[in-house]
């Protein structure tokens, strides 16, 4: 039988095997009561965020869409978000399916489409990108920035120079220079701060930066530092971009 829920599977943070234990009842007190809250065994975890990993074995909520399925004792699929996050872990049900197929083509089904997800992630990255440039780290420095002027959420912008390699979008020079966060507010913590001697492709974006008052290249997002391994999957990807719609 084909795989369920392959419409949805990208709308959702986690997806794991669980048994309903119990409805009307919740692992955190936070949780008001209904007959959707459900107390859920995680068996087995297919998709979850890096620290959630743990939820193998652990009893969690979960909120699920019809107060009556699934019912107590069946064991099912599902997808969800979190929501609530304590000793325990409190989460939306996206959608749930019963266990009536191999768990070995639910594991590779899901990392099919994980892999699905990170390919279309980094080509919307790469068509955005002014710039696209291989190249080593050569240096780095903090930029002087306002203390008075600063907030908890500041980027306090650096700079870094790259020797390039190659230019796979835009045009330059032997070296380029762009504008990275150096803060480590959470605002900034994924931002890619890159380091002297770090080999990398990097998609880089013109903004206006108001700190500097003036137009930079920048690098921001979490996905516009890639590995030097990445540089042919990169070249792979370009061509399709620039084809009109």
């Amino acid at each position: 039988m084909p795989l369920p829920l392959r419409n949805v599977l990208r709308d959702a943070e986690y997806v794991f095997i669980g048994k309903v234990v119990k409805r009307g009842a919740a692992t955190m007190p936070q949780v008001p009561l209904s007959a959707a809250v459900t107390v859920v065994e995680v068996d087995d975890v297919y998709r979850a965020p890096s620290a959630m990993r743990f939820l193998a074995t652990q009893p969690i909520t979960v909120v699920t869409r019809d107060a009556k399925s699934p019912r107590t004792g069946q064991l099912v699929v599902f997808l969800a978000n979190g929501w609530l996050y304590g000793k325990s872990i409190a989460m939306l049900e996206v959608a749930h399916e019963s266990l009536d197929f191999d768990r070995a083509r639910l594991s590779e089904h899901v990392m099919n489409e994980d892999a699905k997800a990170a390919d279309d992630a980094l080509r919307e990255r790469l068509r955005l990108a002014d710039v696209v440039a291989a190249g080593r780290v050569v240096a780095t420095r903090q930029l002087p920035f306002n203390l008075a002027g600063a907030s908890e959420h500041s980027p306090y912008w650096s700079e870094a120079t790259i020797e390039t390699l190659s230019f796979e979008k835009g045009a330059g020079g032997s070296e380029l220079r762009f504008l990275y966060a150096s803060s480590r507010d959470i605002k900034w913590l994924r931002s890619p701060k890159p380091s002297v001697g770090e080999e990398g492709v990097w998609l880089l974006h013109r903004q206006y930066v108001r700190e500097v008052r003036e137009q930079a290249l920048t690098l921001l997002d979490r996905l516009d530092a890639q590995p030097i391994a990445a540089l042919e999957r990169v070249r792979a990807f370009l061509p399709s971009l620039s084809r009109p719609r």
